[in-house]
């Protein structure tokens, strides 16, 4: 049949081959004609089980934890900031007598190995091979999380996407032809919202129909780069293909784009696991020459490109109405704190009180009856202090002070506290004096 399969010697010998009736392929959803399959079912072959291992991938701050607390019932941190999730955590729970061990994977905008957080995402993915990725995407803002969803269908994975946010999505007045954006992209995708719960019953249908393959609009396509790019591409791919032990673990495509982008994560696993790893590094050299001289400009740039003008494209055809405002009551607040004429009175009105300056000098110490409960317990500024000179100098004449007096006037225990240098500030004829013993204390 002209496929290629790439097998460790050790699971070569535990192939049998028997006849095997094999159903007429369905008519019913047109597969592209750059569909491959044989690689992935290399890669992603599982026995027959009833436990699936699901890595939710996403851009921060997209509702993956929330959606991960949803369906485990735990109680991991949420918040409206990026950066929320810093390690992965797993949770285990029952699905249709499928048990579903779910991996919430830190917020990652790309797969490149620039960030950590990115770097830690791509690696889990490549060396722990979850069965199924659940991508959530917060689909207010379709087009900078379908980036992300772009990079792994080069990944060649199994994919299925929940497009949280949806009721968001849809009060702002957005409209998305879910059914046409599936096929275009390969991935199966499920409208959700995790906070509520809706549609998590479906996604999570999706996922078993994926693991088993009976999902049809489930496979992998390529982004075409254009008739060079995917020349050199090809060059690649057939040079990667000559090391089975690697294609059985990574993508033969994914690794030829990585390597055109100069990728280093990719260089290392050639240089460390390819036995023509000189004649790869070559072509690639000389590939990325020719490319470059080409379009002007780096592969890199030109492959991302490529990307967003596919995602551009997609979205151009099956997205429409989408507002900018679909957080309202965080828009209405915004609106408010950041209008010209009462953004910086409403910002001075809410941090004076809170300042540590006032009019030009330092805030006297507060009184025993200001501090309430914690009076008793306050450590009183040495002499010399910033309290003790705040009318001269300000802040910094304050703060001056307070280093004198923790360079100057502190003095062994059993001994008289030693004088303090005088500031030639402080008025004619009072410089440093000093202090001889029987003289009585320094003025």
């Amino acid at each position: 049949m002209g496929y290629r399969i790439a097998l460790r010697r050790s699971e070569a010998e535990l192939i049998e081959v028997a006849p095997v009736h094999q159903p007429a392929p369905s008519t019913d959803v047109p597969h592209s004609t750059d569909t491959l399959v044989f690689e992935s079912e290399n890669r992603f072959y599982h026995p027959h089980t009833t436990r699936i291992n699901v890595a939710m991938v996403g851009n921060p701050n997209c509702g993956k934890t929330a959606l991960f607390n949803k369906v485990t019932r735990s109680h991991e941190p949420v918040a409206n900031y990026s950066g929320v999730t810093i390690e992965a955590k797993s949770g285990t729970f029952d699905h249709k007598g499928y048990s579903i061990e779910l991996i919430d994977l830190p917020g990652a905008y790309s797969l490149s190995a620039e960030c950590s957080d990115d770097l830690f995402v791509r690696r889990f993915l490549i060396e722990q091979k979850p069965d199924v990725v659940l991508n959530v995407l917060d689909v207010t803002h379709p087009e900078r999380n379908l980036l992300l969803t772009a990079q792994l269908i080069d990944m060649d994975l199994k994919v299925v996407t929940a497009l949280n946010l949806y009721d968001e999505f849809e009060e702002s007045g957005g409209k998305l032809n879910i059914p046409v954006l599936e096929q275009m992209l390969g991935i199966p995708m499920v409208p959700t919202v995790a906070v509520t719960g809706e549609g998590l019953d479906s996604i999570f249908d999706k996922v078993i129909d994926v693991f088993l393959d009976n999902e049809p609009i489930s496979r992998h396509i390529h982004i075409h780069y254009g008739e060079d790019m995917e020349k050199s591409i090809k060059l690649l791919q057939d040079k990667i293909w000559e090391n089975a032990d690697i294609v059985s673990q990574f993508s033969s495509r994914f690794l030829a784009i990585k390597l055109l982008e100069s990728d280093v994560e990719a260089e290392q696993i050639i240089r460390n696991g390819a036995r023509n790893k000189v004649a790869i590094f070559a072509l690639r050299s000389r590939e990325m020459e020719k490319l470059e001289r080409l379009f002007s400009q780096s592969v890199q740039t030109k492959i991302t490109d490529v990307k967003y003008g596919f995602v551009s494209g997609a979205l151009s055809e099956t997205c429409t109405g989408l507002k900018d405002a679909p957080n309202v009551q965080t828009r209405k607040i915004d609106n408010v704190l950041t209008r010209r004429l009462l953004g910086l009175p409403l910002f001075f009105l809410f941090l004076a009180p809170r300042g540590p300056l006032h009019r030009g000098r330092c805030r006297p110490h507060p009184a025993p009856g200001q501090l309430g409960w914690a009076a008793p317990h306050r450590r009183p500024h040495p002499p010399g202090g910033a309290a003790a000179t705040p009318g001269r100098g300000g802040c910094l004449g304050g703060s001056r002070g307070r280093w004198r007096a923790g360079r100057s006037g502190r003095s062994r225990p059993g001994q008289p506290p030693r004088p303090l240098p005088r500031d030639p500030a402080d008025g004619p004829g009072r410089g440093r004096r000093k202090h001889r013993p029987g003289s009585g204390p320094a003025a």
